[in-house]
């Protein structure tokens, strides 16, 4: 038996209904013709400036931004100029977060790109995102909703924030071995610094990199007196004096 293809249909009117001499594909068992009205989002767009991301079709994308300004690509599919609305909201679960909308018009078979106001998460975690039309005002209602809508995947990481507290919790000098000064540091959240040992005038007798907490010894010849040892990390710095016992 020979195979045939259906490639297009031409349909004058069904009904009551003027089709207007759309044009209509068959593609397995679905319908997709060219309307009259039909708009719709063809993409959502990755943000310019709203902070760095990772994205991939099948992860989510992950901004470490503390905003988010969604952007997407809207068209109207039809063959007549159309006056819309656009929404975007974004979920936390089930609950909306946010929500903005606008009235957005375009000509037949053009597109657009169109922002909305920005989104500060109120906290770190995955949101869902929905861009979609809306077109319901007669005579000018939507004929098709399979590329209404968009959706995106978000998750919003924490902010590393520079190292502003600096803790030396304790500092221990031997006075029955000349030389040696053990400093006891603590820097927050694992990060890294640097601990010197200061003679009196200022100059640099000895300095090591730490990172987190720890315990460090300096082994000085220098003679007893008045010594500093100085903690800097993240911009940030901490001193204390010591006496060097002979």
């Amino acid at each position: 038996m020979p195979s045939y293809t259906l490639d297009s249909l031409f349909f004058v009117s069904y009904g009551g209904y003027d089709w207007k001499g759309q044009k209509v594909y068959w593609d397995d068992i679905e319908l997709m013709g060219y309307a009259d009205y039909d708009v719709g989002v063809k993409e959502i767009l990755s943000p310019g400036s709203a902070g760095s991301f990772e994205s991939s079709e099948e992860s989510p994308y992950g901004y470490s931004s503390s905003s988010y300004e969604p952007v997407a690509r809207i068209k109207n599919f039809g063959r007549e100029p159309a006056d819309f609305a656009v929404v975007a909201e974004i979920l936390q679960g089930e609950t909306q977060v946010y929500y903005d909308s606008f009235d957005w018009s375009l000509p037949a078979d053009t597109d657009d790109t169109v922002s909305f106001n920005t989104f500060d998460p109120p906290d770190t975690g995955a949101y869902i995102l929905h861009i979609y039309t809306v077109m319901d005002e007669p005579p000018a209602i939507d004929e098709s909703d399979a590329d209404d809508e968009k959706n995106r995947e978000l998750y919003f990481i924490a902010i590393t924030e520079p190292v502003t507290p600096i803790t030396l919790l304790d500092l221990k000098v031997n006075p029955i071995c000349p030389g040696d000064v053990q400093i006891q540091y603590s820097l927050p959240n694992g990060h890294e610094g640097t601990l010197t040992l200061l003679d009196a005038s200022g100059r640099c007798v000895d300095a090591k990199q730490v990172k987190g907490y720890g315990t460090v010894k300096f082994s000085t010849d220098q003679s007893s007196g008045v010594y500093f040892i100085k903690l800097e990390a993240g911009g940030s710095a901490m001193s204390r004096k010591i006496i060097l016992i002979e």
